[in-house]
């Protein structure tokens, strides 16, 4: 609009429809052809010719007075209005009324931009921006937060109360209304809406000084073979900080529909409100949009938690309470989750609980074919030979890794993973034998099953079978006696020496020696019931035989569920007190998820059970 002032030209047609927007977001003022000129000599609209719409052109076009460039400017403050308020500020029943609106009532009130609004919406051009470079300049003020102050155009207020108390034919208002419209209701009779006088238009006054400017037509201007260039105002800070804002909002709105909630980094909802609240702390659309974020992570935990995905169902909470920490919704969910979670925990108790009760109802039912087949099996010349065999034990070097479950398993005990270091240290290679229990303490697999109930089956005899029937304490006393045999400081491993040599030095190993259960351990898709002698499964990366399966494993720490929230980093030896022992490694009568390298057992350091036994280390120094 400022360009077409330079150039002499006023549209005078200044509205939203002819107001256009390019593919990349430019603005286009069209519809310049109202400023066609009737004669070469004439500036003045004639008898059917469609100026301006009457909602938005100014109160001297719609007497028919003179118009220059601040004519345009107030058609453009009635948009601006328009945009805030959601309608325009001068209505009317029909044409005449808007245009006695227009001339007459004063611009309504809004809370923002009063000031501007009120120099732009003034009844005397005098009192307007003098041209749209000064609109610009207030514009960028009002953006910037700088306070705006109305221009008091000299006898504007009084012009504009002379207007309202000037009375018509007759000395009454309405004769005043049919005086300001009696044109146009004569040029809608005609056939096009027009309001016209005796002057002439004048040229378009230019801020600056200097001569005004004449005006040409349409025609003229664009004869103009090589026309000087105007200098087109480059956006200020403000404006680049409120378009970057209004860009990252939209880009926001994709992400957020695309379910790009916090990746991929650069391109997703969460950094592109938080760029926003960095650049407007204030901004409220950018925060209900990080509720709206959390809204949409709240939502999917739901969904994990229904599938029984409990730990993926904790991070979206988790990722929800980064987005929006105060979200309402975060903390009851959580609440649910840890309640599904113990139900679940439970659920597993009672289905452990219901096949530990089928495992011992076929041990009865088969005893007495189990135990006509060890008696088969025995001879005295296998029994000698294994008495006679060396306990042997492997090197593992210390180092740290990640403890607990990092494949996603459901049991609270195991969580969170945290940083271990362990010190050099041997390990059993097998789990101790029925022969060397025998050798040691000098009871059989038999005697130690009659002090639990001489009812119960053997789950597999022989001396080179792992043993079993045995509880923590009694594993202290054959320590002791095999302490004092040998001179060593033989002991039980520590929880996190058993985890860190099962995991073959601390990989992400799901089970001691890689990920297939069937090629490492003896469980209950392939025990048959029962335990097998040891070193027949593949070993894992240190040498270890059946670290995973066949018989459980006494470790020498106590149990605590939420040790491992409170665990030291380095050599942690387990709870200084407890009720029960950690036993680890699953055994022949459990599922894949028992012999987890991570998956932690405790009983009472007094019971014996057919599917506990142990292995013995002792430190490398």
């Amino acid at each position: 609009l400022g360009y077409a002032h330079a150039q002499g030209v006023v549209h005078r047609d200044v509205k939203p429809e002819n107001i256009l927007f390019r593919a990349d977001g430019t603005v286009v003022l069209t519809a310049f052809g109202i400023v066609k000129a009737v004669g070469n000599d004439s500036r003045r609209t004639g008898p059917g010719m469609n100026i301006c719409a009457s909602r938005y052109m100014s109160p001297e076009l719609a007497r028919g007075r003179e118009v220059d460039g601040r004519s345009d400017l107030f058609s453009l403050g009635v948009i601006l209005f328009e945009a805030l308020a959601g309608r325009t500020p001068f209505d009317g029943e029909d044409t005449l009324a808007i245009a006695y609106a227009h001339i007459n009532d004063p611009p309504p009130h809004l809370a923002k931009l009063q000031p501007l609004l009120d120099r732009l919406l003034a009844k005397n051009p005098e009192a307007r921006f003098a041209s749209a470079a000064e609109l610009v300049q207030a514009l960028d003020a009002a953006l910037a937060g700088q306070p705006l102050k109305a221009a008091a155009a000299p006898g504007s207020a009084a012009k504009t109360q002379a207007l309202r108390q000037t009375p018509g034919p007759g000395g009454s208002k309405r004769g005043l209304l049919w005086g300001v419209g009696g044109a146009v209701v004569a040029a809608l009779l005609a056939g096009g809406f027009f309001l016209a006088n005796d002057n002439p238009l004048r040229p378009l006054a230019m801020s600056g000084g200097g001569a005004p400017a004449p005006v040409r037509t349409v025609e003229q201007a664009r004869t103009i073979e090589t026309p000087k260039p105007v200098a087109v105002p480059q956006p200020s800070p403000v404006r680049q900080k409120v378009q970057r804002v209004a860009e990252l909002l939209r880009g926001a709105e994709a992400d957020l529909k695309a379910q790009r909630l916090a990746k991929p980094s650069g391109g997703n909802a969460l950094e592109k409100y938080r760029e926003v609240l960095r650049m407007e702390p204030g901004n409220v659309q950018a925060r209900t949009g990080l509720e709206r974020v959390a809204a949409a992570y709240v939502a999917l935990a739901r969904q994990a938690v229904s599938a029984q995905a409990f730990g993926k169902g904790r991070g979206y909470l988790d990722a929800a309470q980064e987005a929006a920490p105060g979200y309402a919704e975060i903390a009851s969910l959580r609440t649910e989750v840890l309640a599904a979670e113990a139900a679940a925990q439970k659920r597993l108790e009672e289905e452990a609980r219901r096949q530990d009760e089928l495992v011992l109802k076929q041990q009865t039912e088969q005893e007495a074919q189990l135990q006509a087949e060890i008696a088969e099996k025995k001879s005295r010349e296998e029994a000698a030979r294994l008495l006679a065999t060396k306990m042997e034990f492997v090197l593992v070097k210390g180092g740290c890794y990640q403890m607990g479950d990092s494949f996603g398993g459901d049991q609270i005990d195991q969580r969170p993973a945290h940083e271990v270091c362990v010190d050099d240290f041997y390990l059993g290679k097998t789990e101790v034998t029925q022969g060397q229990w025998r050798k040691v303490m000098g009871s059989t697999i038999s005697q130690q099953r009659d002090k639990v109930n001489r009812s119960w089956a053997l789950r597999g005899e022989g001396d080179s079978y792992p043993m079993y029937y045995v509880s923590w304490d009694e594993t202290q006393d054959f320590l002791r006696k095999l302490n004092q045999q040998s001179g060593k400081t033989y002991r039980l491993p520590t929880e996190a020496e058993w985890e860190y040599a099962a995991r073959s030095g601390g990989k992400n190993e799901k089970y001691a020696g890689g990920d297939n259960v069937d090629a490492v351990a003896w469980y209950d898709g392939n025990s048959g019931n029962q335990t097998h002698p040891v070193g027949q499964k593949r070993p894992n990366g240190l040498g270890l035989y059946d670290m995973s399966g066949n018989v459980w494993e006494w470790c020498g720490d106590w149990y605590a569920r939420g040790y491992y929230g409170k665990s030291p980093r380095n050599n942690p030896a387990g709870p200084s007190a407890g009720s029960g022992r950690v036993f680890r490694g699953g055994g022949w009568g459990g599922g894949p998820g028992f012999v987890r390298s991570a998956f932690r057992g405790w009983d009472s350091p007094g019971d014996r059970s057919h599917f506990l036994g142990f292995r013995l280390a002792f430190p490398a120094r």
